[in-house]
């Protein structure tokens, strides 16, 4: 632990941040308890099984094609590429926008900063797949809902064990809305991209991407984040290094579309100009 994403300093110190103590101790928990975690939730699933029960964390028990590992693994490289490739990739962008990325993420809400809460939401965003799991027409794993029901888990949806994490783990209210809207949007670029694509009749002039940073909001730039670490996660299936190239695009003209909607004006203060 102690990689955070988006540190200030370049080379091999790229993505080091400083972590408070109390961020540190809730990271290691988390971190700590995500087999149990995985075992309280994989009963609700449709597709509950004591293979799943059994081996939470088996590629095969997860979606083969797309992801080379487990939801456990996935899940903890996730937060690893938030500590280094994904802060890379920003700056390959643009480094004025990794600045600006790095400003919101130190801000504070509660004890906690943005930064230290990003982590707290890549630990969580699929823990819905635990309980969403059906059998696709193909005989496939499907995850329909999952990060809204990850979200639901954050927030606690109704009296039970497994329910409530955010308030179980100490974080105060708007912590806890705060990590769920990020477990929520995780992959919602891409869902946003496809959406609108379907929708089809693009007016001339319509710019898709202003549309999907409009929808992400003030969490554009850490939802950014979130999706690039995603789709790094996911490994090397044959499926994901064909599609690679094209969730690069959509993570930089999404990135540069939600920095222009959320960078202050130039020439202001706030702007460091």
């Amino acid at each position: 632990m102690g990689r955070l994403p988006l540190g200030r300093d370049e080379g091999a110190e790229a993505g080091r941040a400083s972590i408070s103590p109390r961020a540190e101790e809730l990271l290691a928990r988390i971190d700590r308890e995500l087999p149990a975690l995985a075992r309280d939730l994989i009963p609700r699933a449709p597709s509950a099984s004591p293979r799943f029960l059994a081996a939470p964390d088996d590629p095969g028990e997860h979606k083969p094609e797309w992801h080379q590992f487990g939801i456990i693994t996935h899940t903890r490289r996730f937060v690893a590429a938030l500590g280094d490739e994904v802060p890379r990739a920003v700056r390959e962008v643009d480094p004025a926008i990794a600045v600006r990325v790095d400003r919101s993420l130190d801000q504070r809400l509660g004890d906690l900063t943005r930064r230290e809460l990003l982590l707290v939401a890549g630990y969580w965003h699929d823990i819905g797949k635990f309980t969403t799991r059906t059998i696709g027409r193909r005989g496939d794993w499907r995850f329909i809902g999952h990060a809204h029901d990850s979200a639901r888990l954050i927030t606690g949806g109704r009296a039970d064990p497994a329910d409530g994490l955010g308030a179980r783990h100490g974080l105060d209210p708007a912590q806890i809305a705060h990590v769920a809207r990020l477990a929520d949007l995780h992959y919602a670029p891409m869902e946003l991209k496809l959406s609108l694509d379907r929708a089809g009749d693009t007016p001339a002039g319509r710019d898709v991407y202003a549309e999907i940073a409009a929808r992400l909001g003030a969490e554009g730039y850490a939802v950014c984040c979130l999706f690039w670490a995603d789709c790094l996660a996911k490994g090397e299936t044959e499926r994901q290094r064909a599609q690679r190239p094209q969730l690069r695009t959509l993570f930089e003209r999404t990135l540069r579309a939600v920095d222009a909607r959320l960078r202050p004006p130039r020439g202001s203060a706030a702007a460091g100009e």
